[in-house]
């Protein structure tokens, strides 16, 4: 198993096809293909149910791919940690619907503490990630938001 092969099973359940997936990460099917196949056989499970109308994840790929995306966190934290891409900046993200109470609350507090300590990953800076409220509680729970907010 690779940091490569993750990245490959993460794209395609987020594009949810083989062909899109095969565009974004600049291989051919074939290639995309045989490298799921190769790590589903690794693996000794299904990561994805194929048919003629497309692939989903099976439950078992449901489980495999929230681990995937735990390890490709911890080596995109690895990475900037120790070949210092980021400049020594810490990394802040919200997952939040997007209300105007919370937009002004983050802005708010990126005023206070200064942006400079921070890592900017969008144009909000910090990284606020607007979602339904059930995409938000998932993003949390594989932690790639350290606060998530809700407002019922």
């Amino acid at each position: 198993m690779t940091l490569q092969q993750l990245k490959y099973i993460v794209t395609v359940a987020e594009t949810g096809t083989i062909t899109e997936a095969a565009n974004q990460l600049y291989i051919s099917q074939p290639s995309l293909t045989n490298a799921i196949h190769e790590l589903e056989k690794e693996m000794h499970i299904t990561i994805f149910h194929r048919s003629n109308k497309g692939i989903c994840l099976s439950k078992e790929g449901e489980d495999f791919l929230g681990y995937a995306r735990q390890v490709l966190e911890q080596a995109s934290i690895l990475e900037d940690k120790y070949k210092k891409n980021n400049g020594g900046k810490k990394k802040f993200c919200v997952s939040t619907q997007h209300y105007s109470f919370a937009v002004n609350a983050f802005v708010d507090l990126i005023q206070e503490y200064g942006q400079e300590e921070y890592l900017c990953c969008q144009a909000t800076c910090i990284s606020q990630h607007s979602s339904s409220t059930c995409a938000k509680i998932c993003h949390h729970k594989r932690r790639a938001s350290g606060i998530s907010i809700s407002f019922f």
